[in-house]
């Protein structure tokens, strides 16, 4: 391979004048230089001549070609960065999707443990409940036996258990439960100033009997109540809003007898 006539002539000068004086036609033109080393070898690219020419000062000059092939290592270098920089994007952005997707996932299947808890609690209430609208019938008889002017009493009773009986909601359970429990408690207030009905073993232990089921009655619904309103607080912020969308799960109504819609 040989070199062109320009180029030839500037190496045998020895200048870097020689080189500048080619003119805009010249294969050799002005670009920035470097320091070399003593010894000067030639570099050729493709089918043009890569000459560096050394002037007397001991720089380099580079022709078009050198300066092409190191622009194209930086660019292929800063290529690299940026695909380098958008897969480490990528994989945070599924790192943080599969964050999220985790907790809700997380969120939604204790919302549903709790949700299984509460159903639980209130079935536990329920049968409390029967339990005692079970016992009202013996009580009823036998007060009727010596309260001959308590007709209104029992009668109120007996409403108060068939509304209980009959209430799906929790609250309007709690309404009917309370209703049943202050007519309970009037019944016995007139019972027991009744001496042969205080003196009656079956209405003392029927007594007995109901009150320790309004006692646990009230510590079931305490209770149910607590939980209820940590598992709507629980709706009521994120992530669990968001998790009850997924699942289908609703604030529980409390069984409460205080109306909802005036809280």
């Amino acid at each position: 391979m040989r070199c062109g006539p320009d180029v030839t002539s500037a190496i045998r000068s020895g200048g870097a004048s020689s080189v500048r004086t080619q003119g805009r036609n010249s294969l050799l033109p002005s670009f920035p230089f470097r320091r070399e080393s003593s010894v000067w070898s030639p570099r050729f690219s493709n089918d043009a001549c890569a000459a560096r020419v050394r002037d007397k000062t001991g720089w380099t000059r580079y022709n078009r070609d050198d300066l092409s092939t190191g622009a194209a290592g930086r660019s292929g270098l800063r290529q690299e960065q940026i695909l380098g920089l958008t897969i480490l994007i990528v994989l945070l952005g599924i790192l943080a999707v599969a964050s999220i997707f985790l907790v809700l996932l997380s969120a939604r299947n204790d919302l549903i443990r709790q949700r299984n808890e509460l159903g639980k609690a209130l079935l536990n209430l329920d049968q409390l409940l029967k339990q005692r609208r079970d016992e009202l019938p013996k009580l009823l008889g036998t007060c009727r036996s010596y309260l001959q002017d308590g007709s209104r009493l029992l009668e109120t009773v007996t409403a108060a258990r068939a509304a209980e009986q009959k209430a799906v909601q929790p609250p309007e359970k709690a309404r009917a439960a309370n209703d049943l429990t202050q007519a309970l408690r009037n019944l016995f207030a007139v019972g027991d100033r009744n001496a042969s009905l205080s003196l009656d073993a079956s209405y003392r232990q029927l007594k007995k009997s109901i009150s320790g089921l309004d006692d646990r009655i009230t510590t079931e619904q305490a209770r149910f109540n607590e939980q209820a309103s940590a598992f709507n607080t629980r709706l009521a912020r994120v992530p669990g809003s968001l998790a009850a969308r997924t699942a289908g799960v609703r604030p529980q109504p409390l069984f409460s007898a205080a109306d909802p819609a005036r809280d």
